[in-house]
C-alpha cells in the first residue's frame, strides 16, 4: 500500500468475480453502488446490494463475490493505522459525509495534496462507523423465493444468480485441484455446458 489508507473504485465489469477466503492484514470497507457483493464470513453470508456498506475488520476471515455489473467503492486501511477503528464485521448505516468523500476522491487526481487531505478525513470519519450483524440479509442455505428477493435487490435475474453461484462453486472446485471432468461430475453437468458458462460469466475457461 502506498498510503495507510486506500480508496479505489470499481467499475461494473461483466465478469464474475470470486476470492479466496483468507485473513488479511488491513481493514475493509466496501460500499456498493450498483448491483452486488456477496461477503462470507465465518459460516454465514451476507449480501451488501446498492446503497448497502459494509465493514471487515483486519484479520477476519473472509471471501467476497463480485457479482456482474457491479459497481462499488473499496476503502482500504492498512493495519498499522487501525487502532481506533471498529473491530466488527458487518454493515454500517449510511454516514452522508463518507459518502460525499468518497464521491469527492473519485474525482480527485491521486497525486495531489488535496487528495491526502480527504483521505485523512475520511480515515477520521470511519473511526465513527458501528458495524453490526443484526438481521443480515443472508443467503446462505439459499432457496427459491429467497433467490428471486435478492436477484431484485441486485438487478439480475434469478437464473443468471443461480448460474452466478453455480460458477463460484466451479472455481473453488478448480483451485482445490479437481479437473473440468471432475467439476462437471460433481455439480452433475455436461462439461461443454460448464466451459460455456465459464466464458460467460468469467470470461475465460476453468
Amino acid at each position: 500500500m502506498k498510503q495507510f489508507i486506500e480508496f479505489n473504485t470499481y467499475q461494473s465489469q461483466p465478469s464474475l468475480r470470486v476470492s479466496s477466503r483468507k485473513r488479511y492484514p488491513s481493514t475493509f470497507f466496501f460500499m456498493v453502488k450498483t448491483g452486488g457483493i456477496l461477503i462470507h464470513v465465518g459460516k454465514k453470508e451476507y449480501l451488501v446490494s446498492c446503497g448497502q456498506q459494509f465493514w471487515i475488520p483486519s484479520d477476519c476471515l473472509h471471501s467476497i463475490t463480485i457479482l456482474p455489473n457491479t459497481h462499488f467503492y473499496q476503502i482500504r486501511v492498512s493495519i498499522r493505522a487501525t487502532e481506533n477503528l471498529p473491530q466488527q464485521v458487518g454493515y454500517t448505516v449510511e454516514n452522508s459525509l463518507v459518502n460525499s468523500l468518497c464521491d469527492t476522491l473519485k474525482k480527485t487526481e491521486e497525486e495531489t495534496l488535496a487528495y491526502r487531505h480527504l483521505l485523512l478525513v475520511l480515515n477520521d470519519q470511519l473511526k465513527l462507523l458501528s458495524p453490526t450483524l443484526v438481521n443480515p440479509l443472508m443467503i446462505n442455505g439459499i432457496k427459491n423465493n429467497e433467490s428471486t428477493d435478492i436477484a431484485a435487490l441486485v438487478n439480475i435475474s434469478t437464473t443468471e444468480l443461480k448460474a452466478c453461484l453455480l460458477m463460484r462453486e466451479a472455481v473453488r472446485l478448480s483451485r482445490s485441484g479437481k479437473k473440468i471432468d471432475q467439476i462437471a461430475n460433481q455439480l452433475n453437468m455436461p462439461i461443454e455446458t460448464l466451459q460455456e458458462l465459464s466464458k460467460s460469466l468469467l470470461s475465460e475457461s476453468l
